[in-house]
Formats: C-alpha cells, structure tokens, sequence
C-alpha cells in the first residue's frame, strides 16, 4: 500500500526564529523516516517534553521498517479495542499483519517509557523484502541531506505574496492585517491511511483554535459542524473497515452504531485535548457558529455535503438547536492565556487549580512570545511593553 504524503502546510522559506509551539504543530502533523537506533537515542526538546529532537528537526511521529531493523531493537504498543459482551461462542484471535521473520512497516508516537522508548503504533503493514534496504537507503539519505545539518531547523510556512511597491505610504490609522492561518488539507480530501483519532483530533484542535476568537466550544457545538462530523464519519468507518479485516465475524455498522462511535470519538478528542493541556475548561461565552468559512482553514473548500444526510446520521442529539445550560466548554489553552499577563513561575502556580492540571511549560512560554516584559509584583504580575 503505498504511504501518503504528511499532512502539513504548502512549504514556503522562512526566516524567522522558530517557536516551540511551532515545532511542536510541526511534529503532529509530520512523520519522521528513520533507525530505531535514532528513536532510542533521541532526546526531548530543552524547553518541553512534548515531542523529541532527531538531530536538528523536532519529532514526535515515526516511520521506520521492523521492530529490529540491525541498529537496535524497539518495543511497540497499540491500543486495544474495547473489550466486547461475553459470547457463548469462542472468540477468534485475529490473524497476524505478517509471518514471523516478514518485515513490516511502522508508524506511530515515540513516547518515553521508564528509561528507554516505546512506539504507540498507529499503522503496521506489510513490505517486501527489498524495501529495507531502500528504507536504510533513505534515511542515510535523510541523515546527510537533514537530520545532521547545523543549520537550525526551519518549519515551512504558507507563502504569502509580497505586497506591490508604492511609493505612498499606508494612513496611520489603517487597521493591522489579519492573523495568517496555516490551513491543514481539505478534511474530505484526506487519503484512508490518514482517517485516524488522531489525524481527526487534530482536525477540531485546528478549528477551536481558529473559528471563533474569544469563545469556547462545546461537544454539542462540534458535533454539529458539517466538516467535522463528515471528517468523523469517515474515520469511523475507516477504522471499523480496517477491524472488519483482522475480525471478520465483526458486524456491519448501523446507523444507530455509527451515530454512538461518531459521538465517542468527538469525546474522545476532546479528553485527549484535555489531558495534553491544549484546551481548558471555559465558564465564559460559547460559540453557537462559526465566524469563519471552511475555505479559511483548508486549503480547498470542502466537497458539497448533504447536511440533511448528515444529520439523520448524527441521530437526534444533532437536531438540537441549543446547547445545554450546564454542558461544558473548552477553549484553546494559548488563545486563554494570551488575555493573562504571566510570569516564569506561572506554571506552579497555575496547577495549584485542577483546571490547569496538564498545562505544559510550552503552553506558557508561547503565550508570553510578544507582549513584552513581565514583571511580579505583588498580588500578581504587570507587563511593561
């Protein structure tokens, strides 16, 4: 099956510092090449531990071929599924990706795991025989051409056009540009080895982050945005089809099946989110639409959907036209705490509150990028720009 291409922005130069939060965006949507003797020797970020550093450039994702490929030996891990009702029926142990000796192909999250490494497997698949040297081939390749180079490591970028020559100024009083926003593929147009939880938790941080500015989102709101639930459906069904294939007694989905799954995996992101520190609790405003089109935050408008369609696959919680009163809201952690003066300690003191529990020091110091210097006084902080 051959692999798709990383998701990420249309490449672009760049010459300006990179921040840890962009190299950490970089890492989720990228994929690494490489030994898994680079896996076990990398090291965290100085500034963060939520992704790795091969060589120059940041990694959280990997591609590499065998749980032994000669340079050393990896421990991989997936998560199971959910454990099914009892049945009077023996249960049978689905069939193996590949024959013991056959090379097979990785993906996953390279996580630290007491002193060494795991992988959390995201896809295993089969190769030919010939692909590991063209795998060792590749990385060598990737070592001499990147991964050893002394340039610091520059995350593409968007380009943007340059603004024609005038030789009149702009008025004092014209309102600054609008922030540029790195569009992610258009969710429809994403190929079937990309429709994963993850890929898709991706997906609604991108669109918290950018649909409605100073307001949260809640998981009735997000489950009624047509591109999200399309994007949900599809990997659902991706991922029951690939179960289906491994478990072949595993029934088909109903509609009433997949509106629970489709409804568990927006929980499930949201959770995920959560714990990672990427989005707060929010007891103020929430969002009932979002202020942008589709076409601001992909790269291609979506495919024409049947929101009709959808909508009776959603099921009934989707004709709601409010959300609850009591029902909870998220918003974006950076987007929070840029409305906060902060200070270096803030992270200790944040987490004196259970609401700040998985805020990171990475969360804190991209927030603070900008606003100037911060000083503490007391009672609190005060910024001097």
């Amino acid at each position: 099956m051959p692999k798709s291409p990383p998701l990420q922005a249309e490449a672009g130069p760049s010459t300006t510092p990179q921040s840890t939060h962009e190299l950490f965006q970089y890492t989720i949507t990228n994929y690494s090449t490489c030994w898994i003797r680079d896996i076990m020797t990398m090291e965290h970020h100085p500034k963060t531990k939520e992704f790795f550093m091969l060589g120059r450039v940041p990694c959280r994702n990997v591609e590499f071929v065998d749980f032994d490929d000669g340079t050393a030996v990896i421990e991989c891990v997936q998560r199971k599924d959910p454990v099914p009702v009892p049945s009077p029926t023996p249960t049978r142990i689905p069939p193996p990706v590949a024959e013991i000796g056959r090379p097979v192909r990785i993906t996953g999250k390279v996580f630290s795991f007491h002193e060494t490494k795991r992988v959390q497997v995201n896809t295993i698949e089969r190769v030919q025989y010939n692909d590991e040297p063209i795998h060792w081939k590749r990385v060598r390749n990737l070592h001499e051409t990147d991964y050893d180079l002394k340039e610091p490591f520059v995350v593409p970028r968007a380009a943007t056009p340059e603004p024609p020559p005038s030789s009149t100024p702009p008025p004092p009083s014209s309102p600054p540009p609008p922030p540029i926003i790195t569009k992610l593929r258009d969710p429809a147009r994403l190929h079937t080895a990309d429709l994963t939880p993850n890929t898709f938790r991706m997906y609604v941080q991108h669109y918290m982050k950018h649909a409605a500015e100073g307001l949260g989102f809640t998981l009735s709101h997000l489950r009624r945005v047509p591109v999200l639930a399309a994007l949900a459906k599809r990997v659902v069904k991706a991922t029951h089809r690939a179960l289906r294939k491994t478990k072949r007694e595993t029934p088909k989905l109903d509609a009433r099946q997949l509106s629970t799954k489709m409804k568990q995996l927006f929980v499930g992101a949201i959770r995920e989110l959560n714990f990672e520190g990427n989005i707060l609790l929010w007891e103020g405003p929430v969002a009932k639409e979002s202020a942008l089109e589709d076409s601001a935050l992909w790269k291609t408008q979506a495919e024409t959907q049947d929101v009709t369609a959808m909508t009776t696959i959603l099921g009934e919680d989707a004709e709601v036209s409010e959300p609850e009163e009591d029902e909870e809201a998220y918003v974006p952690t950076d987007a929070y705490l840029r409305d906060v003066v902060m200070a270096a300690d803030v992270v200790r003191r944040l987490k004196r509150d259970s609401q700040w529990e998985f805020i990171g020091d990475w969360h804190v110091d991209e927030a603070l990028e900008g606003i100037g210097t911060v000083y503490k006084v007391r009672g609190g902080w005060r910024c001097c720009e």
